[in-house]
């Protein structure tokens, strides 16, 4: 049974995908974890599951070291702010979202 579902090396996936990969996971680590400890943690269950899944393990290794130097040196945040309404471009005001009214009913089928 395979819980974590991580793309084995065998696939037709391009290699170097994997550092996305593991950099957009580590990335979440890293903004769930509050503790440094939890964090090294979980990386390192990351490199056993993805070695156990048979990637190279000096390769992974690369990619979460990499992963984690690149988070270290420009940490992510979970908050993105609004953009500001009263900030006009050319007098007019760009909307970004568009919020639509619609209604959604749910009905259910009766068997006859």
């Amino acid at each position: 049974m395979n819980l974590y579902q991580y793309i084995p090396p065998t696939s037709a996936h391009p290699k170097h995908m994997m550092k996305g990969i593991d950099y957009s996971l580590m990335r979440n680590y890293h903004l769930l974890n509050t503790l440094a400890e939890t964090y090294i943690n979980i990386a390192s269950l990351l490199h056993k599951r993805l070695v156990a899944r048979g990637w190279d393990k000096k390769v992974i290794k690369e990619y979460i070291l990499a992963a984690d130097e690149k988070l270290r040196l420009n940490p992510p945040t979970l908050y993105t702010p609004p953009p500001d309404p009263d900030d006009h471009d050319n007098g007019e005001f760009q909307r970004t979202s568009w919020f639509l009214p619609w209604a959604y009913h749910l009905t259910t089928c009766q068997d006859t």
